[in-house]
């Protein structure tokens, strides 16, 4: 009977340490059992996230990193998901080129004739000079990323949105032509432009999915992707009117997320929906929030809101100045979490409005 793989030490390894599964296989020793899961002795370890510019290295101990875990190591493999993106020599992780992967262990157990297959890190890897970047020097080049939701991005100028007094967002919920509609690209802002008057006054102006519901923000839905230094100046996104199935959500940079990275990312303006409202993220799911500051005013008509994030999972080095109003909770950070969450080195000031659940941090738990 297999043994469990780990016991939950740590929030953060629970949400991001992710085991491909492999059978049994001549990569291993043939007297070596080949497993993805683990055993009662295998604690917890802290898996990294590595951001890197294209040349950069970084030492990582990894046998110190699974110091924890009470296994008896005989043999230690590690290696890049991608090559391309980084490799691996000894402790040593170096970028090679821009893009996503994982660093991967082989973990052999002599004692045990196991091998365990377990990822050790997220590698995130930039690249100004890369030649598939797109580059994106006025409005309508930020309209042309709905043409290619899975390019990879690079701001090169302010742009001011004024003109388009109802944005539609990029990316968004499923549609009867595309299902999978959601930005799941990379964006970066390495040079700290600027983009201005970002304007959603109704629903009504929008597009809404198939499944029904509308989301509002730069991006409506984002899966898997990287948005990396974008800044919003008077960003003023109002769904309150929206009177179709299911409701409305919004969030400075996106209304929703899954899977994403979200880092060094700043909003300023005002948020309103009527579910999940947050001055960054209005749902997030999965995803990771690091480094974002908000500073203006969030609310949601019916449901939450927070100044990060309406729901969240992982949120760190985050700051909001501002006032928030959720109609059920009321979060300075995030507006409503489920067990399974993490926070850490955040900061709210400002004002908790209306009359449901309220917390600096944390509006509502659901235990």
């Amino acid at each position: 009977m297999l043994k469990k793989f780990f016991k939950i030490l740590s929030i953060e390894s629970f949400l991001f340490l992710s085991f491909i599964f492999i059978g049994v296989g001549s990569s291993c020793q043939s007297n070596y059992k080949y497993w993805s899961n683990g055993i009662d002795s295998f604690d917890s370890f802290k898996i990294y996230d590595l951001f890197l510019n294209k040349g950069e290295s970084q030492i990582i101990d990894f046998k110190q990193q699974l110091e924890d875990t009470n296994l008896s190591i005989t043999k230690l493999i590690i290696n890049s998901k991608n090559e391309d993106v980084c490799t691996v020599k000894e402790n040593a992780i170096t970028a090679t080129g821009m893009g996503k992967t994982s660093i991967e262990a082989k973990i052999y157990c002599k004692n045990e004739k196991t091998c365990y297959l377990a990822q050790l890190a997220n590698v995130y890897v930039v690249d100004p000079t890369h030649k598939d970047l797109i580059e994106i020097y006025k409005a309508q080049d930020l309209v042309k990323m709905n043409q290619n939701k899975n390019g990879w991005y690079i701001l090169k100028n302010d742009i001011d949105l004024k003109s388009y007094e109802n944005w539609e967002p990029v990316g968004n919920l499923p549609t009867e032509q595309n299902e999978r509609n959601a930005f799941q690209g990379i964006i970066i802002n390495p040079k700290g432009y600027k983009i201005k008057n970002l304007t959603i006054q109704s629903s009504k102006t929008i597009p809404h999915g198939k499944y029904g519901g509308c989301n509002g923000g730069l991006f409506g839905n984002l899966d898997g992707a990287y948005i990396d230094g974008i800044i919003l100046e008077n960003v003023n996104i109002n769904l309150s009117d929206f009177d179709g199935e299911l409701a409305s959500c919004a969030g400075g940079i996106a209304a929703q997320e899954i899977r994403s990275v979200i880092r060094n990312c700043k909003v300023e303006g005002t948020i309103i929906s009527q579910d999940r409202s947050g001055g960054v993220i209005g749902g997030s799911s999965y995803g990771k929030l690091i480094g974002c500051t908000f500073k203006g005013n969030v609310q949601s008509i019916n449901h939450a809101a927070g100044g990060i994030a309406g729901f969240g999972y992982i949120i760190k080095d985050c700051q909001v100045e501002g006032n928030i109003k959720g109609a059920f909770a009321s979060g300075g950070i995030l507006g409503f979490k489920t067990v399974t969450y993490y926070m850490k080195n955040c900061s709210f000031s400002g004002e908790l409005l209306g009359n449901g659940y309220k917390g600096n941090l944390i509006g509502y738990t659901f235990d």
